[in-house]
């Protein structure tokens, strides 16, 4: 059905449900839990904030893209989870504030689709690989507001 449940790890009793339309795929959780991302074919990419409410029907949920568009290869949130970062079936990378859901950037990567994606700890690099069998390096410049 495309729920995406969130479990305490020591006894696996269910904590929270997100609801999505569809089954997610990919998939991404902030380091410190706080954000979870999900791209399903029904909403497009979707982004939950748990610290907004502790049961199910109060935790914010806010759609960065539609699946109208390209489709989300891949998902990163950076070290800090002020940034989620979508690798695209068109070979663009998308950067959104987690905090309030602003397009932030869109970097042209050269490769037809974004396979998969890395960010360093610090934030200062972002890796990219594709289709082309092509890895790039990127050093990056994140803007004040996110």
């Amino acid at each position: 059905n495309g729920d995406i449940e969130v479990a305490e790890a020591t006894s696996g009793r269910p904590h929270s449900r997100l609801r999505a339309s569809g089954t997610p795929h990919p998939l991404a959780l902030s380091n410190d839990g706080r954000y979870v991302a999900a791209f399903g074919n029904k909403e497009g990419l979707v982004l939950f904030d748990r610290r907004s409410g502790e049961t199910s029907d109060r935790i914010e949920r806010r759609q960065l893209w539609s699946n109208s568009g390209a489709r989300v290869a891949c998902l990163r949130f950076s070290a800090d989870g002020r940034l989620l970062l979508a690798g695209m079936d068109d070979g663009l990378v998308r950067v959104w504030s987690t905090r309030t859901g602003e397009s932030l950037l869109v970097l042209e990567t050269g490769d037809s689709r974004v396979a998969w994606l890395d960010l360093s700890s610090d934030g200062r690099f972002l890796a990219t690989g594709g289709r082309e069998d092509s890895v790039r390096i990127w050093n990056c410049l994140w803007p004040d507001e996110a």
